[in-house]
């Protein structure tokens, strides 16, 4: 892209700043006119320095913390509002113009008199999203990327996940509108969208249809919101290339990346198959970095447990080491196995009570994902609503009568922890005829559970369309039942009575269940807030309530149910 294509406005010369002073403000301007607010971090020394490059939909003053450590590091960094946010010009549609944009901004910063020509992009979740995108279209001056917490398919990943559709996208885009300028300039507003965006439980109780409402004079926002209610499916709007990068990683450009994720994140298990996928196609250095970690990582807390100091993560001093190599040319220590996670549990684990628990654990390498070694260990579950490590020969070919709940969209079963925000590990003391258990026998002896979980179901109901949500449980001799990973699937069509076969992916976990621990398996058909209650009917029923549905679990040699772990030797 030729400078030429690029309109600068600065409110000030571009002379070299002083640390922690004001930032030079640019109005850049992309390939189609539009200018993106952009602010401009420099050394205090004069002369040519590397570029990192972030762009953020929640307003470009939250990078200046960032932006003073690596100015003071001998980096120039651009921060920017993307599109549509902030003191941008143009109109938001999330991730859908991210990757032109990106291309567009790092090479008018590589092209500007205090940059060297080597830029790095970094950022976490949209910011990490925005930095595939940029990556797809090759941008001849980006040299090193940093990512955290961004999956490479966002309808896998989160707003679809398992087909079944997830509030976290009508809430970002409610958050979006509480945040817009529109809502700046009316404080009442922006008064009452803030409230429903921190407590959203009553509006996402409403139909979509009702929901609408909070989005009038929002146009932005209303049309994202009702393509995602119009496009269900993976479809060509969900495989474009921001909200599908994983579709495009043979066109990424080849550069050194960093991926950060936790494994209460629902991103992780997408940047573990992308960062597998993309050691195949390229040559350029791949690691990732696992976590005991939410969405909100890096901290050595998560949820109600508390994993102690060697959990934290360092990042600032991580990434400068990481740009400093790649765009420096620093030399580095010998750089461990390119997979390093954080196996949960083991020795020193505890629990203080109800609420409090410390699973322990211990940072491992590996040079793949899964770690080498790794096999299938099987639990199948019976009538009996217990695990066993193989199908019982006086157990009958299928039990005398299914497991059967019922399960009603008016009184959903409630979120607890997982892949929701912050929360991620919360004691699973659920007492619902909705939820079912299957648990094994105290441990003998330890199983290291670690990589893809998957749950082979057989189902049935008497809707259209039902859904199935599983979960897995490390349960502690003192009772105290910790969430380790989860999954859901939404079957349909169904017919009426007519037994089906589903699998459910749980996703990646690592994880140490000790002697006298119990396997425990939980099945539903909802987890509400995080998910939207299926009123049985398939699509066309998301606008209205529904009945309940009587849904049925089938075991037995002719059924052979089972939970799928990924185990290490131990």
């Amino acid at each position: 892209m030729k400078s030429n294509f690029f309109l600068i406005s600065f409110v000030a010369a571009l002379s070299p700043l002083a640390a922690d002073a004001q930032p030079v403000t640019a109005a850049v301007a992309m390939r189609d006119g539009v200018k993106l607010a952009t602010d401009v971090y420099l050394p205090a020394s004069a002369g040519k320095f590397p570029v990192l490059v972030s762009r953020s939909p929640y307003g470009k003053g939250g990078e200046r913390r960032n932006a003073e450590f690596f100015a003071r590091n001998g980096y120039v960094f651009v921060a920017q509002d993307v599109r549509g946010r902030g003191a941008s010009e143009g109109h938001l549609y999330p991730l859908r113009d991210e990757g032109r944009d990106g291309y567009d901004t790092i090479q008018w910063a590589a092209a500007q008199p205090w940059s060297n020509g080597k830029v790095g992009t970094l950022g976490a979740s949209y910011l990490g999203m925005d930095q595939y995108g940029a990556a797809i279209l090759k941008p001849p001056a980006l040299a090193a990327m940093y990512v955290a917490v961004a999956g490479f398919s966002y309808y896998k990943d989160a707003a679809y996940r398992g087909g079944v559709r997830s509030t976290g996208w009508p809430v970002w885009l409610l958050f979006s509108a509480s945040t817009s300028r529109k809502a700046e300039s009316d404080p009442e507003l922006k008064r009452r969208l803030t409230a429903i965006v921190n407590n959203p439980d009553e509006w996402l109780a409403q139909t979509p249809k009702d929901r609408e409402q909070l989005f009038d004079g929002f146009p932005d926002q209303l049309e994202v919101y009702r393509d995602f209610y119009q496009h269900h499916s993976l479809d060509d709007y969900w495989n474009q290339p921001g909200f599908n990068p994983g579709a495009y990683l043979g066109q990424m450009k080849d550069v050194p990346m960093m991926m950060v994720g936790g494994w209460y994140d629902s991103f992780t298990d997408s940047m573990l198959e992308g960062f597998t996928r993309l050691v195949g196609l390229h040559r350029s250095e791949k690691r990732i970095q696992v976590g005991p970690w939410p969405h909100p990582y890096g901290k050595p807390f998560c949820g109600q447990a508390t994993f102690g100091p060697q959990a934290e993560l360092d990042e600032r001093n991580l990434q400068l080491e990481w740009f400093d190599h790649w765009l420096k040319g620093v030399p580095r220590r010998t750089p461990p196995d390119p997979v390093r996670y954080f196996r949960m549990g083991g020795e020193g684990a505890s629990v203080k009570d109800a609420t409090h628990i410390s699973p322990g654990g211990e940072w491992r390498t590996s040079k793949t994902w899964p770690p080498a070694g790794a096999a299938k260990h099987t639990l199948y579950l019976s009538a009996g609503r217990v695990l066993n490590a193989e199908l019982k020969d006086g157990e009958p070919k299928a039990a005398a009568k299914p497991i059967t709940y019922t399960f009603n969209p008016e009184h959903p079963n409630p979120t607890l922890g997982g892949r929701s925000g912050s929360t991620c590990i919360v004691n699973q003391s659920v007492d619902r005829a909705d939820v079912i258990s299957f648990i094994g026998a105290p441990l003998l002896k330890v199983v290291e559970a670690t990589g893809p979980v998957f749950v082979r179901l057989w189902i049935s109901s008497d809707r259209a369309s039902t859904d199935f949500t599983a979960r897995l449980i490390d349960v502690y001799p003192d009772g105290y039942a910790m969430n380790l990973a989860e999954g859901q699937i939404r079957a349909e069509p169904l017919r009426p009575g007519k037994v089906r076969e589903i699998l459910i992916d749980l996703g990646s976990t690592s994880n140490l269940f000790e002697k006298g621990h119990r396997i425990r398996l939980d099945i539903s058909s909802s987890s509400f807030p995080r998910l939207e209650p299926n009123p049985g009917t398939g699509e066309a029923g998301m606008w209205v309530k529904r009945a309940p549905a009587t849904n049925s679990l089938y075991t037995g040699t002719g059924f052979p149910a089972y939970l799928e772990l990924t185990v290490l030797p131990y």
